[in-house]
């Protein structure tokens, strides 16, 4: 009887430890899946958090290169301002000179007419040359 129960005794600690195994290798596939799955989420955050800050430094680039432009086209206008500016300021000076020119001229046509008229025709009529010619 003694060995029927060691026997017995044998058979369930067998069972038993068969048991307590399989529970240990569904305990430690269950953890080595937590671990995959806690390491895939970890990349996945990591994959993340660097997709941010490339998309942040995209962000930025951008901002710069929209800065650069509008620093650009304000820089051109400017530009066409100041161009604008000259060229009405010469404009101004060219009617300055034209007008000056135009009173200029007019003096000049009247002294020419003055000596056409007066002196250089009375001094033609006498044959006589004129002491001082007459200067315009």
């Amino acid at each position: 009887m003694t060995s029927c129960l060691r026997k017995r005794n044998e058979e369930r600690m067998t069972k038993n430890v068969e048991e307590m195994v399989n529970n240990l290798k569904k305990a430690a596939e269950e953890v080595k899946d937590e671990v995959v799955e806690v390491e895939v989420v970890k990349k996945v955050e990591v994959v993340k958090e660097e997709d941010l800050k490339i998309a942040e430094k995209e962000k930025i680039e951008e901002k710069i290169q929209v800065n650069v432009e509008v620093e650009k086209a304000f820089t051109e206008e400017q530009q066409v301002i100041e161009d604008e500016k000259k060229i009405e300021s010469l404009a101004e000076e060219k009617n300055e000179i034209l007008e000056i020119a135009s009173d200029a001229g007019d003096k000049v046509l009247n002294k020419t007419k003055y000596c056409e008229n007066g002196s250089w025709s009375s001094l033609a009529q006498r044959g006589e040359e004129a002491v001082e010619p007459c200067v315009g």
